[in-house]
């Protein structure tokens, strides 16, 4: 009988890229599944695109010791 453990990596990684939200879940079966699913999570190539960026202005009273900065040329 097939097990979950006996899978295949490549069905492994299929089974992972169409349930990202169970992937905790999925590293506790065996230690092939938690390769599996650690490579995926390096992968960029799947990690979720930016939705916002929040960029704000600083100003002087954001650095209160800023004359003690040291600046190297």
């Amino acid at each position: 009988p097939l097990t979950l453990i006996d899978l295949p990596a490549e069905l492994i990684m299929i089974i992972v890229r169409t349930d990202e939200e169970s992937v905790k879940v999925m590293r506790l079966i065996s230690r092939s599944w938690n390769d599996a699913v650690l490579s995926h999570l390096r992968d960029r190539r799947y990690q979720p695109a930016l939705e916002r960026v929040f960029i704000t202005a600083a100003n002087d009273s954001d650095y209160e010791d800023i004359d003690e900065w040291e600046v190297e040329s």
